[in-house]
């Protein structure tokens, strides 16, 4: 299958790439202007320059590709930035799924986020189908964000796009490209973590997600959802199992 791997350069995304080489696929990764993607390169992928802004761009990255796993989205969570939070996150997505329909795209994977399934104030784990709206709602705009994309593709699906969604939980691990990997476990090497805070989440290793998007590229059903979690932990705990480290 040749794929389209959209954040390839990326945490999960450079994961996502890497497994799809490896595991036999023509590889193509649609890049940003500017953006250093060498190892990618090195590694097989065909670069195609563009953005989810610009929809001829997406026309042009998915001409003649087979798979598409869209990973990519603006990242944050600071409210100045909400604008082009949604703009990236929910109509860029859209762009995408319509160019991929317009191509006939034969599987399509949408990487959401735990975050657009929901929260509770209770320790019980959620599932596939909990209700998005309610108390624990997450209401930063990269949720909310997250979770209009997410219904967005879901809608395609139903429109006849053969995409299937998976919505990863907090990731940990070396980055495919080599590079030192950033995030909590940064924060905390750094001495740069305050007051931690209350609650937990699903934490899982980003090569494990990255096999979790494979299979639902391969075998996922169209218009399902899909967590793709690990341990179940709260951030106290998660936070001094990395001190100890």
């Amino acid at each position: 299958m040749e794929t389209l791997v959209t954040g390839a350069t990326g945490y999960l995304g450079g994961h996502v790439a890497r497994l799809l080489v490896e595991a036999g696929h023509t590889v193509r990764a649609l890049v940003r202007p500017g953006r250093d993607a060498t190892w990618l390169a090195e590694l097989g992928v065909a670069l195609h320059v563009g953005d989810l802004t610009d929809e001829r761009s997406l026309h042009n990255a998915l001409r003649g590709a087979d798979g598409l796993v869209h990973c990519a989205a603006r990242m944050g969570y600071w409210s100045r930035q909400n604008e082009e939070q949604r703009r990236i996150n929910v109509e860029g997505s859209s762009a995408l799924y319509r160019a991929a329909g317009k191509r006939g795209i034969a599987r399509v994977v949408h990487v959401s986020t735990v975050g657009a399934v929901g929260a509770r104030r209770s320790p019980t784990p959620m599932n596939e189908n909990e209700p998005w709206a309610g108390q624990g709602r997450p209401r930063a705009m990269y949720f909310t964000s997250k979770r209009e994309a997410e219904e967005r593709a879901l809608a395609a699906a139903k429109g006849g796009l053969e995409l299937c969604v998976v919505n990863p939980g907090g990731m940990h691990g070396a980055r495919a490209d080599g590079e030192p990997a950033g995030g909590m476990v940064a924060a905390v090497l750094a001495g740069k973590v305050g007051r931690v805070p209350p609650g937990g989440g699903t934490m899982a290793r980003a090569d494990d997600v990255a096999r979790g998007c494979l299979a639902a590229l391969e075998r996922g059903e169209r218009g399902r959802r899909y967590l793709l979690g690990g341990h179940n932990r709260t951030w106290l705990a998660i936070h001094e199992s990395i001190a100890s480290l």
